[in-house]
């Protein structure tokens, strides 16, 4: 049986953040296993085409907890499993909460410096400090105009929310199998601990590789598919002690050096190979954490005293590495210019973090008892909440650097109702939109959702699409002032242009009940002289480069669009698409700054007005033929929405053209559209009034060279 160490009161305090082999003697290479991880993360964090796949540190990280967290367990002699926990989740509030609450409280106060809505984000750090960030993120996934992850400066906290998950589970289960039940290292013996280790770990990776097939944020979030990650930890650690030799041989069949260099390689992987990549890398992991020997050439390259200290510092790291890039994508971006600076940046605060908040408060008696400290730490917690609380509420705009007029508008008015000056009735808004994944039931009327009065002679056009059709709605004014049209406004957020395109994404059933149940009702009220309007962001049929998947979208909008323009035909209904527009989330000024589209020479990559015509080339093969038939109508924007050389998001007066990132149009743009739109609409109405003969047939579906665009294969 092994010797069981007596530990004086500091070293129970610590125990759980170094890193001990199976006798309990520290590990220094584990430290700089840390290290690797870390650095991985950060610089993926600063570029993804340096290390395409270097978010798998944050898997390295999981299973070296782990190992961690078991081998602490497996040191202690409490008597009884309240004992065991009580001492667990003191020296873990000691371990995260400081740390985590200075980061959270001066990120939350800098982020209002720059985001005229922060509560995104200061909700994220209010969850964090309670371990549920992945759960709020997750939550924000399923909405559609919730700040995207590189504009949220807590988006990193995701991860300890999975571990401080994990902790509340994984002690009792050490304590149930034996591991951790009673005076002694492993005094219940290791087969009940493997076997049940063995069991949960590929239950969980099971889940993982199921449910990532339908819903990889899920997947990517939760603790459950997560559990396999952190269990491999455990599990190497629980087979180096184990008394057999088998055991320990089975985590130590590759050769660490080996495993060292295949992990390196993985993170230059493509990101695509996630799922794969995330295996391997937990696999090698294993391998060396489970390699104890501080012989190994791989256990002395990692034990060196720099890298030791990298892995040392790694928790406040990783912490404030994202809260300085996260915020300098708010402010002055990212690029060369900037890079050695922001670095510096964050190696001194990880290193102040470390220094004067982490190790003196890990080591300094809170108090005597261990349930004081536990309630001190969740205080600090509550306190820290409370600030960003107040700052996401009464506080809310306070500390903003420029005016308003300088922000980018939120998304939010997209849902507000709008009336026209003396026309009734209007547009009410949310009654108009599926605003919500969840929103497979919800009805849209024409009556809450027109711009003008529907009645006898009164010619309508109806605008279906995606959210854009709803960031247009000022858009419509004159054809309702002066041509007294009615214009129903109706829109599903992350649908697809129309239900002949594929939709996968996690809006895929409210777009099916939204194509399926709500617009052919819709449809069914107009008359002959009236317009379907198709508005969506169609950047996604017009990839940067060619792929198979691009070309089978532009071939099923091209059916689709064929089949509508006929059924309508056959009414004397006309049908209408805005034609592709600039390309400005792939400008890389991601989030918006207070004016993105000003951020410094060389942080956004706009494309110039020609590169964005040659790219949309594919797209308007598919659509001008119908226009030349005259089934479609193809309305252009792209002389109001990139009136210069180069695609700014500036309008020729220098108005502001986006109201987000995400491309939606803003109030000024879509006011400016509105003679275009108008211009279109009536030369389309007179074209196909010219027209006495049947148009003769659209070349679709055989038509290669319709179809596809250049480069690209049928």
């Amino acid at each position: 049986m092994m010797q069981v160490s007596v530990k004086t009161p500091a070293h129970d305090e610590l125990d759980a953040a170094r890193p001990m082999d199976g006798d309990g003697a520290y590990r220094a290479d584990i430290d700089g296993l840390r290290a690797l991880a870390v650095l991985s993360v950060v610089l993926y964090h600063f570029s993804a085409e340096l290390l395409p796949s270097g978010f798998l540190g944050v898997d390295v990280f999981f299973v070296i907890s782990g190992y961690v967290i078991t081998s602490s367990l497996g040191t202690r002699s409490d008597a009884s499993l309240g004992d065991l926990l009580l001492a667990f989740y003191a020296r873990r509030v000691k371990r995260l909460v400081p740390a985590l609450a200075l980061c959270v409280v001066v990120t939350g106060l800098a982020i209002c410096l720059f985001d005229p809505h922060p509560a995104a984000s200061l909700h994220t750090g209010v969850a964090a400090l309670f371990g549920l960030s992945n759960l709020y993120l997750l939550d924000q996934a399923t909405d559609y105009f919730a700040a995207g992850v590189r504009a949220n400066v807590f988006a990193q906290t995701w991860s300890l929310g999975v571990e401080e998950q994990f902790y509340l589970v994984f002690p009792l289960l050490v304590w149930v199998t034996g591991l951790a039940r009673g005076a002694g290292r492993y005094r219940g013996g290791t087969g009940p601990a493997l076997w049940t280790l063995g069991a949960t770990v590929a239950a969980s990776l099971s889940l993982f590789l199921l449910v990532g097939r339908d819903h990889a944020t899920a997947a990517f979030y939760l603790m459950p598919t997560r559990f396999w990650e952190l269990g491999a930890g455990a599990l190497a650690c629980t087979l180096t002690v184990a008394g057999s030799g088998t055991p320990r041989r089975a985590v130590r069949a590759l050769p660490p050096v080996v495993a060292l260099v295949i992990l390196v390689a993985v993170m230059f992987a493509p990101a695509t190979m996630q799922a794969s990549s995330t295996i391997i890398a937990v696999l090698l992991s294993m391998v060396l954490v489970g390699a104890a020997s501080p012989a190994t050439p791989v256990a002395r390259l990692l034990s060196l005293a720099p890298v030791v200290y990298v892995g040392r510092i790694s928790y406040s790291l990783y912490l404030w590495h994202w809260s300085v890039l996260s915020l300098s994508r708010w402010s002055v971006g990212i690029h060369p210019g900037t890079v050695w600076w922001q670095a510096a940046l964050i190696v001194v605060l990880a290193a102040g973090s470390y220094r004067y908040v982490e190790q003196p408060l890990r080591r300094a008696t809170w108090s005597r008892t261990r349930g004081v400290s536990i309630l001190l730490g969740v205080t600090a917690a509550g306190v820290s909440a409370a600030l960003l609380l107040l700052l996401s509420g009464p506080l809310a705009g306070r500390f903003l650097l420029g005016t308003s007029a300088n922000a980018v508008e939120p998304a939010h008015p997209l849902t507000e109702p709008y009336r026209l000056r003396g026309i009734a009735p209007g547009w009410e808004g949310e009654p108009c939109v599926l605003s919500s994944s969840r929103q497979t039931a919800k009805k849209i009327s024409s009556a809450s959702c027109t711009l003008g009065a529907i009645g006898a002679g009164v010619h309508r056009v109806l605008v279906v699409g995606n959210s854009y059709a709803a960031a247009m709605v000022r858009s419509f004014d004159p054809l309702v002032l002066s041509d007294h049209y009615a214009v129903t406004i109706a829109a599903s957020w992350g649908s697809a242009p129309l239900p002949e395109v594929a939709n996968t994404s996690n809006w895929r059933d409210t777009n099916r009940h939204f194509w399926d149940d709500e617009v052919p009702g819709l449809i069914r009220d107009l008359r002959e002289g009236d317009v379907v309007f198709l508005v969506s962001d169609l950047s996604e049929l017009s990839p940067a480069e060619p792929t198979e998947a691009g070309a089978q979208a532009r071939t099923q909008l091209g059916l689709g669009l064929a089949r509508m323009s006929a059924e309508l035909g056959e009414r004397g209904i006309s049908l209408a698409i805005l034609d592709g527009t600039p390309f400005v989330r792939e400008a890389a000024c991601e989030p918006p700054s207070i004016d993105w589209s000003d951020a410094p020479d060389g942080a956004c990559r706009f494309l110039s007005r020609a590169a964005t015509l040659a790219r949309r080339a594919s797209l308007d093969a598919v659509l001008r033929p119908l226009e030349r038939d005259g089934r479609l109508i193809v309305v252009d924007l792209m002389d109001v929405l990139c009136p210069g050389a180069t695609c700014t998001g500036r309008g020729r007066q220098g108005e502001r053209l986006y109201r987000d990132r995400g491309g939606h149009p803003s109030i000024a743009a879509a006011q400016m559209s509105a003679p275009a739109i108008r211009a279109a609409l009536a030369a389309g109405h007179a074209s196909r009034a010219s027209r006495q003969a049947p148009v003769r047939p659209v070349r679709y579906p055989d038509a290669a060279d319709v179809i596809h665009g250049p480069g690209e294969s049928p």
